[in-house]
């Protein structure tokens, strides 16, 4: 099986809140969590709509109704 890669346009419909979880369960400090950062959006292209998991600075600097690229990894 390989893995490959493509890009979509997402329109971003709403931002989600940030998630964060802990990646030690007896760990309390930052360093030790691992943040998520959702936008509900949709496929710009087929219209498919669901909650997408983005990079922070993208996160950061999206606004709603904005078009923004990310990259998709999938198998064949």
């Amino acid at each position: 099986m390989q893995k490959r890669w493509h890009y979509i346009e997402l329109v971003v419909d709403k931002k989600l809140p940030i998630e964060a979880e802990s990646r030690d369960a007896g760990a309390s400090d930052d360093s030790c969590m691992i943040y998520h950062y959702p936008v509900e959006g949709r496929d710009s292209t087929s219209g498919y709509a669901s909650i997408f998991y983005i990079g922070k600075e993208k996160y950061e600097n999206a606004e709603v109704g904005e078009k923004i690229w990310i990259n998709v990894e999938y198998a064949d």
